[in-house]
């Protein structure tokens, strides 16, 4: 029964581990990402919400008629895509 015990403690302690690798190689990829871009984190943090609320509105008012990717650096935004006719590409 002991053997039992410690047995199921090693598998859940090793799950644990395989866990913690997962999150201090991403928070390594995340810190070097951060540190290697010229942009202040605050203006990251801006692009990305931008990135992300236009992506959002573009998706919900073009549907299936487009597919649109919008990129922000520096708060300038960049639209990449295709779209079935000019008129979608001249209101995105």
């Amino acid at each position: 029964m002991m053997r039992l015990v410690k047995t199921v403690c090693a598998v859940l302690f090793a799950l644990q581990l395989s866990a913690c690798g997962v999150l201090v190689v991403g928070g390594m990829v995340g810190g070097a990402t951060i540190l290697a871009d010229r942009r202040t984190p605050a203006v990251q943090a801006i692009d990305l919400g931008v990135e992300i609320e236009a992506n959002s509105q573009l998706s919900k008012k073009f549907g299936d008629s487009a597919h649109i990717v919008v990129v922000s650096f520096n708060q300038k935004v960049l639209l990449i895509g295709e779209a079935k006719d000019d008129t979608i590409k001249t209101q995105a």
